[in-house]
């Protein structure tokens, strides 16, 4: 019962692995927030958000997602990585929820 547990990840971790060299490795991830007031948020591609829309800044770094690590409320690292790829950067702010004021 061990080994048919066993083949099925080692084929699992080979296809990931592939997807990895196909792909390219995840990239390190920079969040910002912007000081507009207007509860924007966005990734970008290197430390210094150079590529983020001047007219939503200035904007402040607000932490770092590592490629081993998943991006905050379960967003989709690869569509955050394909966005920084295209545009240079991802923009995103929370939706509000339901009866709460703001």
């Amino acid at each position: 019962m061990v080994a048919d547990v066993a083949a099925p990840l080692r084929y699992r971790r080979s296809d990931f692995e592939q997807s990895i060299r196909q792909k390219g490795p995840a990239v390190r991830l920079y969040m910002f927030k912007s000081e507009k007031g207007n509860k924007l948020h966005a990734f970008a591609g290197d430390p210094a958000g150079s590529q983020l829309p001047k007219q939503h800044g200035p904007w402040t770094a607000t932490g770092i997602v590592s490629p081993d690590n998943a991006p905050p409320h379960n967003m989709s690292r690869s569509d955050i990585e394909q966005a920084i790829e295209t545009e240079g950067f991802q923009l995103w702010r929370l939706a509000k929820k339901n009866g709460a004021d703001s």
